[in-house]
């Protein structure tokens, strides 16, 4: 099993939002990513760490046009 299997979990909190996460990133630099429903598309509010890709490992963000909305950024040391 790759680690990328399992690099993202996710929780359903109603029938139009999901929270999803990465279990392997370090806890204080975790960020919530959340995948809200709507009527016409959806809309993912953070998207990760980028370790691996997203949309390759959920299909629930690939089933319908998706907006995408960044709240902030990380940026690594050099």
């Amino acid at each position: 099993m790759k680690v990328a299997d399992h690099w993202f979990a996710r929780e359903r909190v109603d029938d139009r939002i999901t929270r999803l996460w990465e279990p392997h990133v370090a806890r204080v630099f975790q960020c919530n990513i959340w995948h809200v429903r709507g009527r016409d598309g959806d809309m993912l509010i953070d998207s990760g760490m980028g370790g691996v890709s997203l949309t390759q490992w959920v299909p629930l963000v690939t089933e319908r046009a998706v907006q995408d909305r960044q709240t902030h950024a990380c940026r690594g040391h050099p």
